[in-house]
Parts: structure tokens; sequence; C-alpha cells
């Protein structure tokens, strides 16, 4: 675990210190540079170990199966899809435009997310092209979920917790403990999604189409804007909030039960 502890140890130590320093200060550009950090620290720990080009495209040769990439695609589009229904259904939430014009920018969002996949890479390449590969290997598929979901939460929770004190100040706890369920919960998908293949590339389209999508169709949670497709309090509709963290729990409780019979396998 020496290389492991190195790539965590950079990883904390520099999305610690930028939350810190600059969220703080409402510099939201941040956290693309803190979503950049497991991808550099990987490969620092990748070449420290091993000195070779080579090791750092890994995770990159594994074959994609059709059902990975259909799971990729479709897996964060059906939860986002089913919380801006709910929030229609029980009418907590409305359409903020023509559906018609609305759908062609989301579908065009969409395709752009599924292309330009690099920005979910930035902290797929850390997290399930390196990290989880490891665990798996010196543990068992459940408890490796178990301990990359934790690993998250910590690799989150500052920028989580200074973002919600400047923008939900008022339920900035009960912000804070949805979206670090949310965490945890959807973690379950991307361990499933690396069962069915372990080519990097999924996590990072399935990644990106989720963040995009999940604030231009239910708005920003972390800096509480209601500015998407649908209008509503984000604190319920947002896939990162209470219908969130609903219905990825939902398949969280399934792929629990998955990852047990892969492990006792």
């Amino acid at each position: 675990m020496k290389y492991e502890k190195i790539f965590l140890l950079i990883t904390f130590s520099l999305s610690y210190f930028i939350s810190i320093v600059l969220l703080s200060e409402e510099f939201i550009g941040a956290l693309l540079f803190i979503s950049m950090i497991p991808a550099f620290a990987a490969i620092i720990s990748n070449l420290i170990e091993s000195a070779s080009i080579k090791v750092l495209l890994k995770p990159f040769i594994y074959k994609v199966s059709f059902k990975s990439l259909m799971f990729a695609v479709f897996y964060p589009l059906i939860i986002i899809f089913l919380c801006a229904s709910s929030a229609i259904l029980i009418k907590c939430g409305v359409l903020s435009q023509d559906l018609y014009y609305a759908s062609i920018n989301i579908f065009k969002l969409i395709l752009i997310s599924i292309v330009f996949f690099v920005v979910g890479l930035l902290e797929e390449y850390g997290w399930r092209g390196y990290l989880l590969p490891r665990l798996i290997n010196r543990y068992n598929l459940r408890t490796a979920n178990l301990i990359m979901g934790l690993i998250l939460i910590l690799y989150k929770l500052p920028a989580i917790i200074i973002l919600n004190l400047h923008y939900n100040k008022r339920k900035f706890i009960l912000y804070i403990l949805l979206q670090t369920i949310a965490i945890w919960v959807i973690n379950y998908a991307f361990t499933h999604l690396f069962t069915l293949s372990a080519n990097v590339i999924l996590p990072s389209i399935m990644h990106t189409l989720w963040n995009n999508v999940n604030i231009a169709v239910l708005g920003d949670t972390y800096r509480n804007a209601s500015n998407g497709l649908i209008l509503g309090r984000t604190l319920l509709i947002n896939g990162q909030c209470l219908f969130g963290v609903i219905f990825l729990s939902i398949f969280a409780v399934y792929a629990h039960r998955r990852l047990l019979k892969i492990s006792s396998a």
C-alpha cells in the first residue's frame, strides 16, 4: 500500500489546500483544479512505482462491452429523468422553458458530455483507473467499494462544507448530509460499472454526464441555484439531494447484493 498512500497523500493534501484557500474566497473555478488532482496523483504514484509510461495507459486497454457502455450512458440519465419526473408529478417542480427546445439542448449536452469525457477522466483516472483496482486486489470487491466510498466522501467533504456554508446557510447541515449520502450511494454504481468493464473511459463518461446533465436539468445543488430545465427546490429535486438519494439508493441496494455475490464467489 506504499504507493497508494502516496496517491492519497497527494490527493488529500492538495484538494484540502485548494478548498480552504480558494473555495473559501468563493472562487468556484477551484472545483476544476480539485477534480484534476486524482489523475495527477495517480500519474505521479505510477511513475514513482514503475517509471514506465506504458503503465499509465493500462486503464484504457480493457475491453468495452455494449452492456457497460449502455450503463455508463443511461444510468445517470435515468436517475435524472426519475428526479425530474417526480418533481413534476408531485408538483414541486415546473418546466422553465419550452420542452421541445429544452430537450434539444439537453440532447446536445449529452452528446458533448460523451465526446468530451476528459472532464470526468480528470477524477476517474485516479479513482477507478488507479485506486479501485488496487483496493480490489488487496481486499475483495465489496470491501474495496466501501473503502472507496469513504475515501470519496473525505476527498469532497471540505469543498462541500465550504460551498454550503456560502450558498446554503439556512439548511447547510441538511444539504451536506444529503450530498454526502449521494456520494456514498452513487459510488455503488461506479463500482458496478467497473465489474462490467475496467476501462476508465466508461466511468469518465458517466461522471461527465452526471455532472453536466444533473445541473442542466435539476439545477446546481452546491450553489442552491434553481436554474435548470426543472425549477424547484434543489434540496428536494436535485440528483445530489433528496430525490437523487432515493433513486440512487434503490440501485445501490441491488449493486450491494451483486457485489456480495461476486465477492463470495
